[in-house]
Protein backbone atom coordinates (compact mmCIF):
# COMPACT_ATOMS: atom_id res chain seq x y z
CA UNK A 1 0.00 0.00 0.00
CA UNK A 2 2.55 2.46 1.14
CA UNK A 3 4.76 1.64 -2.06
CA UNK A 4 1.49 2.58 -4.39
CA UNK A 5 0.89 5.57 -2.44
CA UNK A 6 4.70 6.25 -3.14
CA UNK A 7 4.36 5.65 -6.41
CA UNK A 8 1.24 8.01 -7.22
CA UNK A 9 2.81 10.77 -5.09
CA UNK A 10 6.11 10.51 -7.75
CA UNK A 11 4.01 11.07 -10.50
CA UNK A 12 1.77 13.90 -9.75
CA UNK A 13 4.75 16.61 -10.62
CA UNK A 14 5.10 15.20 -13.96
CA UNK A 15 1.28 15.36 -14.58
CA UNK A 16 1.73 19.11 -12.80
CA UNK A 17 4.54 19.66 -15.66
CA UNK A 18 2.16 17.91 -18.58
CA UNK A 19 -0.65 20.27 -17.91
CA UNK A 20 1.56 22.97 -17.74
CA UNK A 21 2.93 22.52 -20.90
CA UNK A 22 -0.41 21.72 -22.47
CA UNK A 23 -1.56 24.94 -21.36
CA UNK A 24 1.53 27.14 -22.02
CA UNK A 25 2.68 25.65 -24.85
CA UNK A 26 2.74 28.60 -27.03
CA UNK A 27 4.39 30.72 -24.81
CA UNK A 28 7.07 27.92 -23.86
CA UNK A 29 7.63 27.43 -27.78
CA UNK A 30 8.04 31.70 -28.19
CA UNK A 31 10.50 31.08 -25.15
CA UNK A 32 12.53 28.39 -26.78
CA UNK A 33 12.36 30.17 -30.03
CA UNK A 34 13.63 32.97 -28.43
CA UNK A 35 16.67 31.52 -27.12
CA UNK A 36 17.74 29.79 -30.43
CA UNK A 37 17.37 33.16 -32.33
CA UNK A 38 19.74 34.88 -29.03
CA UNK A 39 22.75 32.19 -29.34
CA UNK A 40 21.82 31.94 -33.58
CA UNK A 41 22.23 36.32 -34.23
CA UNK A 42 24.13 38.05 -32.03
CA UNK A 43 22.19 41.48 -33.01
CA UNK A 44 19.05 39.53 -31.90
CA UNK A 45 18.52 40.75 -28.86
CA UNK A 46 19.98 44.87 -29.08
CA UNK A 47 17.34 47.19 -28.25
CA UNK A 48 16.95 48.37 -32.41
CA UNK A 49 16.01 44.94 -33.31
CA UNK A 50 13.52 43.95 -30.59
CA UNK A 51 11.56 47.60 -31.17
CA UNK A 52 11.53 46.59 -34.63
CA UNK A 53 9.89 43.25 -33.97
CA UNK A 54 7.48 44.79 -31.61
CA UNK A 55 6.96 47.71 -34.28
CA UNK A 56 6.08 45.13 -37.13
CA UNK A 57 4.07 43.09 -35.18
CA UNK A 58 2.33 45.60 -33.28
CA UNK A 59 -0.68 45.79 -36.05
CA UNK A 60 -1.03 42.19 -35.82
CA UNK A 61 -1.36 42.38 -31.77
CA UNK A 62 -3.94 44.89 -32.29
CA UNK A 63 -6.01 42.80 -34.35
CA UNK A 64 -5.21 39.34 -31.77
CA UNK A 65 -6.85 41.93 -29.07
CA UNK A 66 -10.49 42.20 -31.05
CA UNK A 67 -9.95 38.85 -32.05
CA UNK A 68 -9.30 37.75 -27.90
CA UNK A 69 -12.79 39.29 -27.22
CA UNK A 70 -14.23 37.09 -30.56
CA UNK A 71 -12.70 34.12 -28.97
CA UNK A 72 -13.77 34.00 -25.45
CA UNK A 73 -17.22 33.87 -26.82
CA UNK A 74 -16.01 30.81 -28.83
CA UNK A 75 -16.61 32.21 -31.80
CA UNK A 76 -13.76 33.19 -34.90
CA UNK A 77 -13.62 36.35 -36.99
CA UNK A 78 -12.04 35.70 -40.38
CA UNK A 79 -12.49 38.81 -42.08
CA UNK A 80 -10.18 40.95 -39.94
CA UNK A 81 -7.88 40.86 -42.65
CA UNK A 82 -10.25 42.64 -45.19
CA UNK A 83 -11.30 45.26 -42.23
CA UNK A 84 -7.34 45.92 -42.22
CA UNK A 85 -7.12 46.50 -46.43
CA UNK A 86 -10.57 48.54 -46.32
CA UNK A 87 -9.62 50.71 -43.06
CA UNK A 88 -5.98 51.60 -44.73
CA UNK A 89 -7.73 52.64 -48.42
CA UNK A 90 -10.80 54.09 -46.55
CA UNK A 91 -7.98 56.75 -44.74
CA UNK A 92 -6.00 57.28 -47.34
CA UNK A 93 -8.77 57.99 -49.59
CA UNK A 94 -10.51 60.35 -46.89
CA UNK A 95 -7.22 62.26 -45.80
CA UNK A 96 -7.95 64.28 -48.88
CA UNK A 97 -11.00 65.75 -46.97
CA UNK A 98 -9.53 66.30 -43.42
CA UNK A 99 -7.38 64.56 -40.61
CA UNK A 100 -10.39 63.69 -38.27
CA UNK A 101 -12.34 61.81 -41.47
CA UNK A 102 -9.09 59.78 -42.47
CA UNK A 103 -8.97 58.30 -38.66
CA UNK A 104 -12.80 57.71 -37.57
CA UNK A 105 -14.90 57.06 -40.69
CA UNK A 106 -12.62 53.79 -41.00
CA UNK A 107 -12.68 52.92 -37.68
CA UNK A 108 -16.35 53.41 -37.85
CA UNK A 109 -17.02 51.51 -40.84
CA UNK A 110 -15.10 48.65 -39.74
CA UNK A 111 -16.83 48.57 -36.70
CA UNK A 112 -20.69 48.80 -38.26
CA UNK A 113 -19.13 45.73 -40.38
CA UNK A 114 -18.12 43.54 -37.03
CA UNK A 115 -21.98 45.14 -35.92
CA UNK A 116 -23.31 43.44 -39.29
CA UNK A 117 -21.07 40.18 -38.42
CA UNK A 118 -22.42 39.92 -34.96
CA UNK A 119 -25.81 40.52 -35.37
CA UNK A 120 -26.13 38.06 -38.01
CA UNK A 121 -24.50 35.45 -35.72
CA UNK A 122 -25.79 36.15 -32.30
CA UNK A 123 -29.38 37.05 -34.00
CA UNK A 124 -29.24 34.93 -37.54
CA UNK A 125 -27.81 31.34 -35.01
CA UNK A 126 -25.16 31.48 -38.01
CA UNK A 127 -21.94 29.80 -37.68
CA UNK A 128 -19.09 32.53 -36.96
CA UNK A 129 -16.54 30.32 -39.61
CA UNK A 130 -19.75 30.78 -42.34
CA UNK A 131 -20.20 34.40 -41.54
CA UNK A 132 -16.93 36.00 -41.26
CA UNK A 133 -15.42 34.10 -44.26
CA UNK A 134 -19.09 35.61 -46.40
CA UNK A 135 -17.64 39.23 -44.97
CA UNK A 136 -14.05 38.19 -45.85
CA UNK A 137 -14.91 37.98 -49.47
CA UNK A 138 -17.19 40.50 -49.69
CA UNK A 139 -15.23 43.29 -48.33
CA UNK A 140 -12.36 42.49 -50.23
CA UNK A 141 -13.64 42.20 -53.00
CA UNK A 142 -15.39 45.93 -52.03
CA UNK A 143 -11.31 46.86 -51.70
CA UNK A 144 -10.57 46.25 -55.11
CA UNK A 145 -13.47 47.85 -56.32
CA UNK A 146 -13.05 50.93 -54.41
CA UNK A 147 -9.06 51.16 -55.11
CA UNK A 148 -9.91 49.80 -59.01
CA UNK A 149 -6.70 47.74 -58.07
CA UNK A 150 -4.29 50.46 -57.70
CA UNK A 151 -2.36 51.79 -54.99
CA UNK A 152 -3.91 54.71 -52.76
CA UNK A 153 -1.81 57.29 -51.87
CA UNK A 154 -2.56 59.84 -48.76
CA UNK A 155 -3.03 63.48 -49.14
CA UNK A 156 -0.02 65.70 -48.60
CA UNK A 157 -1.44 67.87 -46.16
CA UNK A 158 -1.75 65.16 -43.57
CA UNK A 159 1.22 62.71 -45.18
CA UNK A 160 3.17 63.61 -42.21
CA UNK A 161 0.73 62.65 -39.74
CA UNK A 162 0.52 59.10 -41.12
CA UNK A 163 3.96 58.74 -41.53
CA UNK A 164 3.96 60.00 -37.67
CA UNK A 165 1.27 57.41 -36.67
CA UNK A 166 3.23 54.37 -38.81
CA UNK A 167 6.88 54.79 -37.92
CA UNK A 168 7.24 57.83 -35.05
CA UNK A 169 8.63 57.56 -31.98
CA UNK A 170 7.49 58.50 -28.49
CA UNK A 171 10.72 58.34 -25.92
CA UNK A 172 12.61 56.23 -28.33
CA UNK A 173 9.68 54.02 -28.54
CA UNK A 174 7.74 53.46 -31.80
CA UNK A 175 4.07 54.58 -31.83
CA UNK A 176 2.13 51.46 -32.75
CA UNK A 177 3.83 49.87 -29.77
CA UNK A 178 2.38 52.36 -27.44
CA UNK A 179 -0.91 52.19 -28.99
CA UNK A 180 -0.53 48.02 -28.67
CA UNK A 181 0.51 49.03 -25.12
CA UNK A 182 -2.39 51.05 -24.26
CA UNK A 183 -4.80 49.22 -25.80
CA UNK A 184 -3.48 46.08 -23.82
CA UNK A 185 -3.89 47.78 -20.93
CA UNK A 186 -7.38 48.69 -21.40
CA UNK A 187 -8.29 45.54 -22.50
CA UNK A 188 -7.21 43.77 -19.55
CA UNK A 189 -9.23 45.80 -17.08
CA UNK A 190 -12.13 45.61 -19.38
CA UNK A 191 -12.01 41.80 -19.41
CA UNK A 192 -10.97 41.21 -15.48
CA UNK A 193 -13.12 44.19 -14.04
CA UNK A 194 -15.92 45.13 -15.92
CA UNK A 195 -19.26 43.28 -16.41
CA UNK A 196 -18.66 42.88 -19.98
CA UNK A 197 -15.67 41.30 -19.19
CA UNK A 198 -17.30 38.89 -16.81
CA UNK A 199 -20.01 38.39 -19.52
CA UNK A 200 -17.19 37.70 -21.78
CA UNK A 201 -16.00 34.80 -20.30
CA UNK A 202 -19.63 33.55 -19.14
CA UNK A 203 -20.79 33.17 -22.68
CA UNK A 204 -17.53 31.51 -23.89
CA UNK A 205 -18.00 28.79 -21.20
CA UNK A 206 -21.27 27.98 -20.83
CA UNK A 207 -24.10 30.27 -23.49
CA UNK A 208 -27.22 28.29 -22.11
CA UNK A 209 -26.22 28.81 -18.58
CA UNK A 210 -25.30 32.25 -19.12
CA UNK A 211 -28.58 32.98 -20.21
CA UNK A 212 -29.73 31.40 -17.26
CA UNK A 213 -28.34 33.81 -15.25
CA UNK A 214 -29.38 36.57 -16.93
CA UNK A 215 -25.97 37.43 -19.13
CA UNK A 216 -27.39 39.07 -23.05
CA UNK A 217 -26.12 36.70 -25.01
CA UNK A 218 -26.90 38.55 -27.89
CA UNK A 219 -25.67 41.64 -27.18
CA UNK A 220 -22.02 40.24 -25.93
CA UNK A 221 -21.93 38.64 -29.14
CA UNK A 222 -22.32 41.45 -31.10
CA UNK A 223 -20.13 44.09 -29.22
CA UNK A 224 -17.17 41.56 -29.55
CA UNK A 225 -17.21 41.89 -33.21
CA UNK A 226 -17.57 45.55 -33.20
CA UNK A 227 -14.47 45.60 -31.25
CA UNK A 228 -12.78 43.39 -33.23
CA UNK A 229 -13.87 44.95 -36.81
CA UNK A 230 -12.79 48.34 -35.13
CA UNK A 231 -9.17 47.24 -33.98
CA UNK A 232 -9.16 45.96 -37.49
CA UNK A 233 -10.24 49.45 -39.20
CA UNK A 234 -7.15 51.03 -36.74
CA UNK A 235 -4.69 48.13 -37.43
CA UNK A 236 -4.97 49.28 -40.90
CA UNK A 237 -5.04 53.20 -40.29
CA UNK A 238 -1.33 52.26 -38.97
CA UNK A 239 -0.58 49.96 -41.81
CA UNK A 240 -1.30 53.03 -43.90
CA UNK A 241 0.97 55.64 -42.10
CA UNK A 242 3.45 52.33 -42.36
CA UNK A 243 3.35 51.84 -46.08
CA UNK A 244 3.45 55.65 -46.36
CA UNK A 245 7.11 55.97 -45.17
Amino acid sequence: MKAAVNKMTATIPFRLNASFIQQQGALIALILLIIFASISYENFLTSQNLLNVLKQNSMIGIVAIGMTFVILTGGIDLSVGSFIALGGVLSAYLSTMNLTAAIVIPIVATAALGLVNGFIIAKGKLEPFIVTLAMMIGVRGLVYIITNEESVIASPNTESFFNFLGNGLLLGIPIPVWLFIILIAISWYVLKHTPFGRHTYAVGGNESASQLMGVKVAKVKVLVYVISGALSGLAGIILAGRLGE
